[in-house]
């Protein structure tokens, strides 16, 4: 079916293939030949996605439908109902009359092909309500909820389980599971325009440099997928979900159902319950950190402690007087201000909130991990409840990770 549908592009000698065994990720896009930055890998037409563009027309949908019966049912009549509905929520209802062979014939080939089964979607929508608990965040399961209920209030004929033999757990309901598909796979191509995007979604984040990216070409109305560098045959064709801002790991498991070690996995003040500018204009001089720091400065630049990094950027740094900069391995820290200091106290004790309210410590969640995994590759455990010992372990690390710098800078460690 995939070389079909890149044969339909015209991009049947791409060298692109569907693999569902060669990464860690379940599934993604690799090449079977050598290909030089700049290439064009796959040229998409828009006709042959799903996609609302706000700015020119709105909803645009293939042609593809199947003869002798209705066309898009369940899309026609939502928007009968409410023309105003949302365009991932316009989209969901398409994926799902084409899955049910009501809809694009692509889109019911393709879904069958690379979509993963409701079982395996980690995203928090997704997951059965006595699950969500397992990611120990109260406001990510309370938002969850919210959208599960708003979905079935939506269309309360497609909150029926996916896995008849997970309705009584309340499974991934059939519009959850379209949703969670359009939420982890759709993209932006635009301003106000959105799309579905066959071949492209099955694509796999990097987390760190992508080998591919895209682009909307409006002169051939297509969407153009090219290498970001030389790719080698066999490799797997990455690209960023995030761009270059990055995104924390509460977005990534939100929106895609999965976290790593992160770099852009940042505090807030909303994470930290506390106002950062609320002590006064209280900021830190980046040649005082690197003093008080020391020699673990080195370390957290060089990316060998990911989560101190991402700690330190959270804070209030000021890049520091040049003059400075020409002394900063000799002088000695004299301290921090009153303000500061009391910035840094009150960091503290806001990150502590947290970690004593954790239900379960660390070891233990990488315990339970570990023999998840364990069954994962032997007896099938399930893959959902990874995802989320995999989020509340970053979260908590990352709690830690805040602490310790904290403390560094305070001088009690």
């Amino acid at each position: 079916m995939f070389a079909g549908l890149l044969a339909r592009t015209g991009a049947a000698d791409s060298g692109l293939r569907l693999d569902t065994s060669a990464n860690t990720q379940g599934r993604g896009i690799f090449i079977d030949r050598d290909v030089v930055k700049g290439t064009v890998l796959l040229e998409l037409p828009l006709s042959m996605c799903i996609s609302v563009d706000y700015a020119k027309g709105g909803l645009r949908l293939p042609q593809d439908v199947p003869e002798g019966g209705p066309a898009w049912p369940r899309l026609t009549k939502a928007v009968a109902k409410d023309d105003a509905l949302p365009w991932d929520v316009l989209i969901s209802l398409a994926l799902l009359d084409s899955l049910s062979g009501m809809g694009s014939e692509l889109f019911q080939d393709w879904g069958n092909t690379a979509f993963p089964e409701a079982k395996d979607m980690s995203l928090p929508v997704c997951l059965p309500p006595g699950m969500l608990g397992e990611l120990q965040d109260d406001e990510m399961v309370g938002k969850a909820l919210e959208q599960k209920e708003r979905l079935r209030g939506l269309f309360p004929g497609l909150s029926v389980a996916v896995d008849a033999d997970d309705a009584d757990g309340g499974g991934c309901t059939w519009l959850e599971y379209a949703f969670g598909l359009v939420r982890s796979r759709a993209f932006c191509l635009g301003d106000d325009h959105f799309a579905f995007v066959p071949v492209l979604d099955a694509a796999n984040h990097a987390t760190s440099e992508p080998s591919a990216d895209f682009q909307l070409d409006t002169r051939s109305d297509s969407v153009v997928f090219f290498a970001l560098k030389d790719i080698k045959a066999g490799e797997e064709v990455t690209i960023s979900y995030t761009g270059r801002s990055g995104y924390t790991n509460k977005r990534l498991m939100t929106q895609y159902g999965f976290v790593f070690e992160n770099p852009f996995d940042t505090f807030d003040g909303d994470d930290l319950d506390v106002d950062l500018g609320d002590v006064g204009s209280a900021s830190f001089d980046v040649w005082d950190v690197q003093r008080a720091l020391g020699d673990s400065m080195v370390d957290i630049f060089s990316g060998k402690d990911v989560l101190a990094y991402a700690s330190l950027k959270s804070l209030p740094i000021d890049a520091g007087d040049d003059d400075a900069a020409v002394d900063a391995g000799g002088d000695a820290f004299g301290g921090w201000s009153e303000g500061q200091r009391a910035l840094l106290e009150r960091i503290r004790a806001a990150v502590d909130r947290p970690i004593e309210a954790w239900e379960t410590g660390i070891i233990e969640d990488k315990s339970l991990l570990a023999h998840m995994l364990g069954a994962k590759h032997g007896s099938g455990g399930d893959g959902r409840l990874v995802a989320c010992l995999r989020y509340r372990i970053a979260r908590k690390e990352r709690d830690q990770a805040m602490r310790t710098l904290v403390d560094r800078l305070l001088g009690t460690t």
